[in-house]
């Protein structure tokens, strides 16, 4: 059936193949990136020269927008990949920080979709397409098209079996590696370690946030394989947050450099001295303005309203919820009111506890996504910390927050991704230009 040009038929399109090996029982077992490659040369689509590819279980979105924000801050036109999206489909194709537009992704999309469905029909069943290749796909014609040689792409689940680690990359950047996504990836640390090595490139560079030791050594042992370099977190680059400012060293400059910095957070010190470490590598320069003071990190402690003051973040786990409480109390507002809606296989008990800390009340949610199931008990355990109350929608939820915060109060947000995208669609913010 024919494309017919609305942006759900497209996510349908991309999704065919990923749905269609779920029902014959699993898709990681089916899943063979190579795949990819092999479309895009017999689509004449050739990669970037450039490349960085970006993997981890936290941070990495983060750490590959700060890294394309600091490429274009040296002079380059820089493509970057993302995912996933919040709004919209084209957030996750970017040259510049501005977003592909919904006529541009049309276009490249319905002038590939014949050849990618008679690919697909020569693959064996359940054998099929990954959605994240498909995009790159999409992403990489588009930076063709526009004339784009440097590209920052954040991997998807890993790196062992992810279709941005086949258009020969020479520089990997790697977050901080923890357990996700087991019954895909393996249930130990080292399991997921073994797929986030996979990124490590053939005799290139790799730069990796603090790791638990067991986690080192695997990416050691990859970097060791395949005749890489690796540099840590404190052996190689470090990063200090400053107000207003973070101070930085890199293996391609001398002594710490002062920054201009936007994004909130203190952990995002860490993320930006791993994505200045890696943009340097990859450009074969230091770098000495990235455009971190304009850079907006959508759903990353963002403030999306003021009086109260709202800030949204994308915390399902408690390390990340305490950034955000860190970060709203040094806002120095009161009351702070949390909305939480975190589904019931995170850690929803992690984010509530914490907020329970710092909040003068909580207000459970959930969002309208079908899929996510939302834990009955989440009420009780937060009033067990602190006045709670539910609302069964984010958008109620907001109304009773904002009431109960007040003009000089702050409202924090916590939750999943189709939380953030909601907020961001209540108060009317636009993800699709980050800087």
């Amino acid at each position: 059936m024919a494309l017919n040009g609305t942006m759900d038929d497209y996510l349908q399109f991309v999704y065919e193949g990923y749905l269609g090996a779920s029902s014959c029982g699993g898709t990681d077992v089916a899943r063979h990136p190579g795949l990819i490659r092999e479309l895009a040369d017999l689509a004449g689509i050739e990669a970037p020269q450039r490349m960085l590819v970006v993997t981890g279980s936290k941070g990495k979105g983060s750490v590959s927008a700060l890294a394309a924000a600091a490429l274009s801050g040296a002079g380059q036109r820089c493509g970057l990949v993302t995912s996933p999206h919040l709004i919209h489909l084209t957030e996750r194709i970017r040259v510049d920080g501005r977003a592909i537009g919904d006529t541009e992704f049309r276009e490249i999309v319905e002038d590939l979709e014949p050849l990618i469905r008679r690919y697909a029909a020569t693959l064996p069943s359940g054998v099929y397409l990954g959605p994240s290749g498909l995009y790159l796909l999409f992403a990489l014609r588009y930076f063709q098209q526009m004339g784009i040689d440097t590209a920052v792409v954040e991997a998807g689940r890993g790196g062992l079996l992810d279709e941005s680690t086949r258009f020969g990359h020479s520089v990997a950047a790697i977050t901080t590696v923890r357990l996700e996504h087991p019954a895909e990836l393996g249930p130990e640390l080292e399991d997921i370690a073994r797929h986030k090595a996979g990124a490590i490139p053939l005799r290139g560079h790799a730069f990796c946030a603090h790791q638990e030791p067991s986690a080192l050594a695997i990416l050691r042992d990859r970097a060791a394989a395949v005749g890489a370099t690796l540099l840590v977190e404190g052996e190689g680059f470090l990063g200090e947050a400053r107000p207003s400012e973070v101070a930085i060293s890199t293996p391609g400059a001398e002594g710490t450099r002062r920054m201009p910095f936007r994004p909130a957070g203190l952990y995002q010190a860490s993320n930006a001295a791993l994505a200045l470490a890696a943009a340097e590598q990859l450009l074969g320069q230091a770098i000495e303005r990235p455009l971190w003071a304009e850079l907006q990190l959508p759903g990353r402690l963002q403030q999306i309203s003021a009086s109260p003051d709202v800030i949204v973040d994308g915390a399902i786990v408690r390390a990340s919820a305490e950034a955000a409480v860190r970060f709203a109390k040094a806002r120095g507002r009161s009351p702070i009111v949390a909305v939480i809606g975190v589904p019931v296989d995170k850690d929803y008990r992690g984010v509530i506890s914490v907020a329970g800390a710092a909040a003068g009340h909580i207000i459970v949610t959930r969002t309208a996504t079908a899929r996510l199931s939302y834990p009955e008990d989440a009420l009780a355990y937060a009033a067990s910390f602190v006045s709670s109350s539910s609302a069964p929608t984010l958008a109620e939820a907001l109304r009773e927050a904002e009431a109960l915060a007040g003009a000089a109060g702050l409202v924090l947000v916590l939750g999943t991704q189709s939380l953030v995208a909601e907020a961001l669609r209540h108060y009317s913010v636009d993800p699709r230009h980050i800087y």
